[in-house]
């Protein structure tokens, strides 16, 4: 079941490299796998785009994606990242 889940997981995540359009303003990450889809994320907004994540804030876990993104602000658990210079494939 975890190996099932996992490669469906894996489709979700690449399906928006599959899209035409790949410059996005905003995007949103919340639910299953979001240090993955953050990581996707990076190749898909603009330069001055922004990342919001859920749950954030009290998820130490996450905190992974400022490898990409600095936080520039933040409510409750939410937190608006940007992409650090030179992080995307632009």
């Amino acid at each position: 079941m975890v190996k099932v889940i996992g490669i469906v997981i894996l489709i979700i995540l690449n399906k928006p490299t599959e899209l035409k359009y790949n410059n996005y303003d905003v995007i949103l990450v919340d639910g299953r796998a979001r240090s993955m889809c953050a990581y996707v994320a990076k190749d898909l907004l603009k330069k001055t785009g922004y990342l919001l994540v859920h749950d954030f804030n009290n998820r130490p876990y996450y905190h992974g994606i400022l490898n990409w993104f600095e936080k520039v602000d933040e409510e409750e658990s939410l937190a608006v990242l940007t992409l650090k210079k030179g992080k995307s494939n632009e």
